[in-house]
């Protein structure tokens, strides 16, 4: 009677711990799953900012918004192309070119 009712409790036992072992791993996987899909979320909410900001900046680059600013400014194309070169000699120290000097 002593010997059938250990392996009763020691069944009822093995179960019990069985059905807590899998209850956990379950939760687990539920939390896993909730996990995962707010990192979803977060990477879409990443990937609309990141278009967003790539907008924000072909808009801010754009020429024709550079040329506008520029007018606002006081800004204005050039009337004459003139292009200055200097040669430098090797052991000469650079020369700075002054506008207008030429």
């Amino acid at each position: 009677m002593k010997k059938g009712l250990v392996l009763y409790f020691f069944y009822t036992l093995l179960i019990v711990s069985l059905v807590l072992f899998y209850l956990r791993q379950h939760s687990q996987v539920i939390e896993m799953g909730y996990a995962i899909s707010d990192l979803k979320n977060n990477k879409l909410k990443l990937e609309d900012e990141k278009k967003r900001l790539e907008m924000e900046r072909s808009n801010f680059s754009s020429l024709s918004r550079v040329e506008g600013i520029a007018r606002e400014r006081g800004m204005v194309f050039p009337q004459e192309m003139r292009v200055i070169t200097i040669k430098e000699k090797k052991n000469e120290r650079s020369k700075e070119m002054v506008p207008g000097e030429n």
